[in-house]
């Protein structure tokens, strides 16, 4: 007979006892660093010390670049998220409770980070986005507008567009790391072949999505850097004490 999903759960949990060590939560975290961060890093460094300072028309100068960056920024996150939409199926339908627990994890996780945490310090430090630096306006009270290039005057203030003073941290740093650094630990047990194929790709599209909000001015470089100390905390938060898989095959019904 088939275990039930609750005796599957209690099985897995004897078998894991505390789940992860810290210890095992440090050293995957490094690898995770290493695979993610690292080139992250580079990339907005290069950004900010190369590509602004020597080509500052970029978007009209490369618009190719800009079309599919702009894709990139719009589309990806959302893809993520449906990702683990049906990863939370599979586990469910797989009695998976490790699986479960991640995606739960990383549900509750993301939603606190990025609706609270980032929305929070946004909105209480009032930081001015890329080209909106000489707006002298307090965070306190800011009047907004739909249209984004809308800079009229109204008895002597500015009129700023929609979002120009929540620039730090990047909320779209934040989510693409937490979401592609769990998947590479998602797969981690899978076969190499597998596991590299897809650790690659979720470590293209942070790229990607990290320098599309430099490349199209939505942030600084030091917005992103933020973005990547919430990720790390994130990630952290979700990996400890997971359950380990079972690795044992299951008892004779």
């Amino acid at each position: 007979m088939n275990d039930t999903f609750s005796q599957a759960k209690d099985r897995q949990r004897a078998l894991s006892k505390n789940g992860l060590s810290t210890s095992q939560c440090v050293r995957d975290g490094a690898t995770l660093m290493a695979v993610f961060l690292l080139p992250v890093l580079v990339a907005v460094l290069l950004f900010h010390f190369w590509i602004r300072p020597h080509i500052p028309d970029h978007r009209e100068q490369y618009t190719a670049v800009t079309a599919v960056l702009k894709f990139v920024t719009t589309n990806l996150i959302p893809m993520f998220y449906l990702l683990y939409a049906i990863l939370l199926i599979v586990a469910i339908w797989r009695k998976d409770y490790t699986g479960l627990h991640l995606v739960l994890r990383y549900i509750v996780i993301q939603l606190l980070i990025s609706l609270l945490v980032v929305h929070t310090i946004k909105n209480t430090l009032g930081l001015p986005r890329p080209g909106h630096e000489e707006t002298k306006m307090s965070f306190l009270k800011k009047p907004q507008v739909e249209t984004p290039d809308d800079y009229r005057s109204v008895l002597g203030v500015f009129a700023i567009p929609r979002g120009a003073h929540q620039s730090f941290p990047s909320g779209h740093t934040t989510d693409i790391l937490i979401s592609t650094m769990l998947l590479a630990l998602y797969v981690r047990n899978h076969p190499p072949a597998w596991r590299h194929v897809i650790t690659t790709l979720c470590g293209l599209s942070a790229l990607l999505v990290v320098f599309s909000r430099l490349w199209l001015e939505r942030h600084h470089a030091v917005d992103t850097l933020g973005g990547m100390v919430l990720a790390c905390i994130g990630v952290y938060l979700i990996l400890r004490k997971l359950p380990a898989r079972q690795t044992t095959p299951d008892p004779p019904a």
